[in-house]
C-alpha cells in the first residue's frame, strides 16, 4: 500500500512539472510566433508603403500646408461628404485654449483644413488632431494616398511646432504600421473610433425599409402612444438638456463641460444645435418623457446625448426621438446622420439599440502617436 501511495504522489508530481514545463514552452513559442509575424508583418508594409511611395512620387504633387486664420478656415467647407464636429472652429475652441487652424494644398489646389489643440501635461506640450477634413473628389481623382498627406503634415509640423508629442486621429480609415503604436495598442487595447452612418439621399420610406424589423415595429407602436414632439435651439433647453444628462448619465460619454463651451462658441456659426421634446400631458399638465440633443455640421448631423425618462413606462420613447431626429436632419437638408459613436464592448445596451438602424459601419484608423 505504502509502495503505491509513493508511485501516486510522485506520479502527480512528474505531471504538474510536465504541465508547468509544457505552460512555459507554449509561451515561448507564442512569443517568438508573435515577434515573427509582427516582424514578417512590418516587413510586408514597409514594401507596399515603398510602391505606394513610389507611385505618390511619380504623381509629382507637391503637398503643402499654410497657416489661416478662424475667419477663413471656417470659411472652407466641403459640403456633400461625410464630416466630424470634432474640427469645426467651435469645437477647437472649446477643447483647449490654444489652437491653430491651417489650410491643406495640393500643386495650388485647396485640398483640405486642419484644426491643431494643444495641451500642456506635466510641462509636454502635446498637440491633437481630430479628424483633419480633406475633398474626397480632389484625393480621388488624383489617385492620392491619404496616409502620405498625414506623413507629409507630420514633416511639416516637426519643423513647425514646439517640441512636444502628436497624437493625430485620422477621420479616415488609413493603415500605416508603426511598431511602437503595435505595442500600445496590446497594451491598452486601443480601438479606433467606431460609428453608424445614416445616408439620407435616400427617400424617408427606404430608409425605414432598411431598418430591422423590431425598429420599425417600435416606431410603429410608439406612435400609436400619442407623444407630442417639439422642436427647440431655444438656449435654456439645450442648457436643461445638458444639466440633466450630466446628472443622469451612468456611463463616460461626452464632456458635458466641453459641450458647453462648444455650444457657447457656435452662436449658430458652424453647428447648429437642435433638442427635441417628447411630452404627455397627464392630470391637466405637461410631462417630459425625454430628450434629445443633436447637431448639423457642413451636411452632417450627429446624435449628442440623450435622456429617456422611465423607459420601463414610457415605451419606445427613444425609438421615436431618433427617428423624429432623423427625418429633421433629411428635411433640413444633410446627407448623412451620425449616431454618435458605437461601442459594442462598453455599452452594448446602447449599440444594439442604434444597430437596429442598421446604419453603414464607418471606422476611423487607429490613433497615430509621433515626436516632434
Amino acid at each position: 500500500m505504502k509502495h503505491n501511495k509513493f508511485v501516486k504522489i510522485s506520479t502527480k508530481k512528474f505531471l504538474h512539472k510536465k504541465n508547468l514545463f509544457h505552460n512555459f514552452y507554449k509561451k515561448i513559442i507564442n512569443f517568438f510566433k508573435l515577434k515573427y509575424n509582427s516582424t514578417k508583418k512590418l516587413k510586408n508594409q514597409i514594401q507596399i508603403i515603398l510602391e505606394e511611395h513610389k507611385l505618390f512620387k511619380d504623381l509629382n504633387l507637391e503637398i503643402s500646408f499654410k497657416s489661416i486664420s478662424e475667419e477663413k478656415y471656417d470659411s472652407i467647407t466641403f459640403q456633400n461628404s461625410y464630416s466630424s464636429y470634432l474640427q469645426t472652429s467651435a469645437y477647437v475652441k472649446a477643447y483647449s485654449k490654444d489652437y491653430y487652424f491651417y489650410q491643406v494644398n495640393a500643386s495650388g489646389n485647396l485640398i483640405g483644413r486642419i484644426a491643431i489643440n494643444k495641451k500642456k501635461y506635466f510641462g509636454v506640450n502635446i498637440y491633437i488632431i481630430n479628424r483633419m477634413k480633406l475633398e474626397k473628389n480632389f484625393i480621388s481623382s488624383n489617385q492620392i494616398q491619404t496616409k502620405y498627406i498625414y506623413l507629409q503634415l507630420i514633416k511639416f509640423l516637426k519643423d513647425e511646432l514646439r517640441n512636444g508629442f502628436l497624437i493625430i486621429s485620422p477621420l479616415d480609415n488609413i493603415k500605416v504600421y508603426d511598431p511602437i503604436l503595435f505595442l500600445l495598442e496590446r497594451l491598452y487595447k486601443f480601438k479606433p473610433y467606431e460609428t453608424g452612418l445614416i445616408y439620407l439621399d435616400k427617400s424617408i420610406e427606404d430608409i425605414k425599409k432598411n431598418m430591422k424589423t423590431r425598429w420599425r415595429r417600435q416606431i410603429k407602436n410608439g406612435k400609436k402612444l400619442n407623444y407630442k414632439i417639439r422642436i427647440s435651439d431655444n438656449t435654456e433647453d439645450i442648457h436643461e438638456l445638458i444639466n440633466l444628462y450630466k446628472e443622469e448619465k451612468k456611463y463616460e460619454g461626452i464632456n458635458t463641460s466641453i459641450l458647453k463651451k462648444w455650444y457657447k462658441n457656435s452662436s449658430q456659426k458652424d453647428s447648429k444645435f437642435i433638442v427635441i421634446k417628447a411630452t404627455k400631458y397627464l392630470n391637466n399638465a405637461e410631462e417630459i418623457k425625454g430628450y434629445l440633443l443633436f447637431c448639423i455640421s457642413e451636411s452632417t448631423a450627429t446624435y449628442l446625448i440623450g435622456i429617456f425618462l422611465n423607459k420601463s413606462v414610457n415605451k419606445y420613447v427613444s425609438n421615436i426621438l431618433l427617428w423624429e431626429s432623423i427625418t429633421y436632419a433629411k428635411k433640413y437638408g444633410c446627407s448623412f446622420f451620425d449616431l454618435g459613436g458605437i461601442d459594442r464592448v462598453k455599452t452594448p445596451g446602447i449599440a444594439h439599440f442604434k444597430l437596429g438602424l442598421n446604419p453603414i459601419m464607418h471606422k476611423d484608423s487607429n490613433l497615430c502617436f509621433t515626436w516632434v
